[in-house]
């Protein structure tokens, strides 16, 4: 990367609108941090907007200037104020790309050693203004070391623009626009809560912004930052975009994001990422996703499949449940307006190609037959394991979906179909904690819904006193964090199972009575659950591990177990008279 331009950038006009008068203080602080690391320093004299001296011109940036920053009004963005003034920080996104390089042998299956010297070429003409050296600076040396995964993205996004053919006059500004994609994240809400799910959402957009209006870029680099993490399909985000209005470059931005997480993730990252990416036709584009796919096959996989210690089976379940669920309530919509039809239509097809996806591998005829699904080798492992989490993923961004409709307009969030699909998304959540809590709420609080009843009545009062038990374990295990004893947590799991077993029973004796067909396979769910809650139960003793673990497997189990096979017990109860 050449040097920068010593040259202080001429001050730009902001007006009273711009979000970066008030310095952001996710931002600042992230920026504070850096100058642990690296020299940063006042490239002038910050003054608040009454025109009150904050900081000095040359002064190197403390951890005091975050009190001096706290909730003014300054004159000019603090990100124009401050320039790095590290002597190495000119050739650090080199020297992550080479780093990058030489430690991912997914990135070099991908990127040959001729493509790899375009990439090199494009990066070493890029030179960074000095806000811009101050963004990489603070990537780099911020409280994570960000600047790695730019790198990577990069790399990827220049190969990939080369298999789309993107103009070379657009290599440079798409290069820039890989290298800033992810600042947006400097400016969300860190912490235990960390950003909500609008923040998280619109983090391209303010990356796009910060692009723009701090860095300066020219604005094909705003307008890649903002689209890279759309989808061919339009169900990306922050604006939904489909491939018609996502250019190439944009489009090798993207993808190269996607399959970056699980390359970084770990042993086998580029075939995770190679299924991932083939998984739901029509995500990205299939010359890219064919590119990944054969570099996948060039590398050995690595590890034993004794390893493999995932209830793969379990999560699977929890995806066909979901599915079940959501399909019949979006098809039976009722009277609801003509807005919130039109809504259910474009979430009923998301759901319907979710369920396809699973039924092509053939994992779905399996679990609506209520048998388990198990690895016998590491690749199926593999398979299944990217299978469950890339569906779970793209249920939870329905979710998020269907909870931004519902705070956008009154009546969505109105309506029974909504409630009920967040009903069903709530208790079919993996982990609950992803589940946004409403005031007061801990996060794994489930509402009794009419999504739970089977129709038959003695079934449903147990239902509800199950669920009411699994809500105290969460409330413990919420209070837990705050000083609660886990003996007492405990008793509520031990009364849990007990109350458990005598609901298994009630079942055994109804499907006895009515001569259920089939009840031997549902027996033997139960059955299973108790060798599985039992194994877990002496881990937990032995220290291996932990309530709250037991506890996620055991909400996980029964949500399931009723959203799927006991609603096909009550379905033929019901034909055989009981209510």
């Amino acid at each position: 990367m050449s040097d920068i331009d010593p040259r202080r950038l001429a001050p730009l006009f902001f007006t009273g609108t711009s979000p970066f008068l008030v310095a952001n203080p996710e931002f600042a602080q992230a920026m504070v941090h850096a100058a642990h690391g690296c020299a940063l320093h006042a490239s002038e004299n910050i003054h608040d907007a009454n025109g009150l001296l904050l900081w000095a011109s040359g002064k190197p940036i403390d951890d005091r200037l975050l009190e001096r920053l706290m909730d003014r009004r300054l004159r000019k963005p603090i990100e124009l104020c401050v320039h790095a003034t590290d002597s190495q920080a000119t050739g650090f996104v080199a020297g992550a790309l080479a780093q990058e390089r030489e430690d991912s042998a997914a990135l070099r299956a991908i990127v040959p050693e001729d493509r790899w010297r375009q990439v090199e070429s494009v990066v070493a003409h890029i030179v960074p203004n000095p806000t811009e050296l101050m963004l990489f600076s603070v990537l780099r040396h911020g409280r994570e070391d960000r600047m790695r995964h730019a790198a990577l993205v990069c790399a990827l996004t220049l190969a990939f623009a080369h298999e789309l053919d993107v103009h070379p006059d657009l290599l440079g500004p798409l290069a820039r626009a890989a290298l800033l994609h992810d600042i947006g994240r400097l400016y969300l809400p860190g912490g235990l809560a960390g950003p909500s799910v609008r923040e998280e959402r619109e983090h391209p957009l303010i990356g796009a912004r910060a692009a723009v209006e701090l860095a300066r870029c020219p604005s094909p680099v705003s307008r890649i930052v903002s689209t890279s993490h759309e989808r061919l399909d339009g169900w990306g985000y922050p604006r939904g975009l489909p491939a018609p209005e996502l250019s190439t470059a944009e489009q090798s931005l993207l993808f190269a994001e996607a399959i970056a997480s699980p390359l970084e993730a770990g042993r086998n990252g580029l075939r995770r990422a190679a299924i991932a990416a083939r998984l739901v036709p029509g995500e990205f584009p299939p010359e890219l996703v064919t590119l990944v796919s054969r570099a996948a096959q060039s590398i050995p996989i690595e590890g034993g499949f004794e390893a493999v210690t995932r209830p793969i089976s379990l999560e699977l379940r929890q995806v066909h449940s979901v599915l079940a669920t959501l399909g019949p309530l979006l098809s039976e919509q009722g009277p609801e307006t003509e807005g919130t039809r039109e809504l259910a239509r474009r979430w009923g097809a998301k759901v319907e190609s979710l369920r396809k996806v699973l039924y092509s591998t053939g994992v779905g005829e399996e679990l609506a037959a209520g048998r388990r699904v198990e690895a016998s080798t590491l690749v199926e492992a593999i398979e299944l394991g990217v299978l469950a989490d890339e569906l779970r993923s793209r249920i939870r961004e329905l979710r998020q979906r269907i909870e931004i409709a519902r705070d956008e307009d009154p009546s969505v969030g109105t309506s029974g179909l909504v409630l009920q699909l967040l009903d069903a998304l709530r208790a079919s959540e993996p982990d609950p904690r992803q589940f946004t809590a409403d005031a007061g709420e801990p996060p794994g609080l489930l509402r009794w819904s009419r999504i739970f009843r089977v129709g038959v009545g003695v079934v449903d009062e147990q239902h509800r006193t199950i669920i009411d038990l699994i809500n105290r374990l969460d409330t413990l295990a919420h209070a837990s964090r705050e000083g609660e004893s886990a003996h007492v947590r405990e008793d509520i799991l031990l009364e849990l199972l007990s109350y458990v077993g005598e609901h298994f029973a009630t079942e055994e004796r109804l499907m006895a009575e009515h001569d259920i067909p089939g009840r031997g396979d549902h027996i033997n769910e139960h059955s299973l659950f108790r060798d599985q809650v039992g194994y877990l139960f002496a881990r937990q003793r032995e220290g291996k591990a932990t309530l709250e673990e037991l506890n996620l497997f055991l909400r996980s189990w029964l949500v399931s177990h009723i959203l799927q096979t006991d609603k096909a017990m009550g379905e033929a109860l019901n034909a055989r008279g009981a209510r």
